[in-house]
């Protein structure tokens, strides 16, 4: 069952750009445990989110979504925020 759809992705059978992808209940459970695991993280490094944003060169309302488990976080970006934030791999993606 699909329950909230977000992003876009790339049809490749009709050549076109869709508006969303549809999420499953995990895919969900786990864009909200990285959000709180951000969140966790970024107080623990005794930053607001408008300086965490402003430290990794993007909007603060993308940290907010992030944090809300609202959006995926792109690789690259997973990355900037781990040398951001000092820590480990496993301390923004435990369970």
């Amino acid at each position: 069952m699909l329950l909230r759809t977000i992003g876009s992705f790339y049809d490749i059978t009709t050549s076109r750009k869709l508006s969303c992808v549809a999420l499953s209940k995990i895919e969900l459970a786990l864009l909200g445990r990285f959000g709180g695991n951000l969140r966790r993280a970024r107080v623990g490094a005794k930053l607001t989110q408008a300086a965490f944003a402003e430290r990794i060169g993007l909007e603060l309302r993308t940290v907010q979504k992030w944090e809300a488990g609202e959006i995926n976080v792109p690789l690259v970006t997973l990355h900037r925020i781990r040398r951001t934030l000092g820590c480990r791999w496993d301390v923004l993606l435990s369970e």
